[in-house]
């Protein structure tokens, strides 16, 4: 791997900043068009000052804001980075410059982390799932904030009690609808709860929405 070679004229992040921001003290000269321009046209030299740009495309506005030059930052409220799954991941490992713009996620590459090997057992049994290895961000198509929804253990627990361990396809049937609250089979296609009492085959969710084991559990 090649090293990345700081310009000999390298700016600290101060000296850096005291230039962008005479920079725009000093507004563009009066009829001058900038329109259609990238900002690098003409300031290549202080895209080249930080050692942070390498690898990086000069389409500026992608990363900083237009009115102080400063570094807009990652949408937290779109895609938090600073706390949850993702947190202290650099970001290099998720957005390839070569693969152009980071703006809506459109460089990510989500497959490097997320495999099919990892990505179809957990998906088992979502209904309208294919691994598109292709298009490497396509998990955000249903995880745009990049974090998957998880079961609600309040009121129907299956991190504990009678259900933990049990995969997804077990108690959901797509066969039956999309929708999880919908497509519920207490009967495990047989395998689980068709021994019981109040056994209806038309009706493989009667256990829990009868309203007599709403949780799962026999004591309801």
């Amino acid at each position: 791997m090649s090293r990345i070679r700081r310009p000999s004229y390298f700016l600290t992040p101060l000296a850096l900043a005291l230039v962008l921001g005479a920079c725009f003290q000093q507004q563009h000269a009066s009829g001058t068009d900038v329109s259609g321009l990238e900002c690098a046209t003409c300031h290549i030299d202080l895209y080249n000052a930080s050692p942070t740009h390498a690898g990086r495309p000069t389409t500026c506005a992608d990363c900083h804001n237009t009115t102080d030059w400063g570094a807009s930052g990652h949408p937290e409220n779109a895609f938090p980075i600073a706390s949850g799954a993702h947190k202290g991941i650099d970001c290099a490992t998720c957005h390839v410059a070569s693969r152009g713009s980071p703006v809506k996620g459109a460089n990510t590459d989500c497959v490097q982390c997320h495999p099919q090997s990892k990505a179809d057992p957990d998906h088992s049994g979502v209904s309208g799932y294919q691994y598109d290895g292709n298009t490497k961000n396509f998990c955000l198509t249903c995880h745009p904030d990049g974090t998957a929804k998880s079961h609600p253990e309040n009121p129907f627990p299956i991190k504990s009690g009678n259900h933990v361990g049990i995969a997804c396809a077990t108690c959901h049937n797509p066969a039956r609808g999309a929708v999880p609250s919908q497509n519920i089979d207490c009967y495990g296609g047989g395998a689980c709860h068709s021994g019981s009492h109040h056994y209806t085959p038309a009706t493989p969710s009667r256990c829990a929405s009868s309203g007599c084991h709403p949780s799962g559990f026999a004591s309801d």
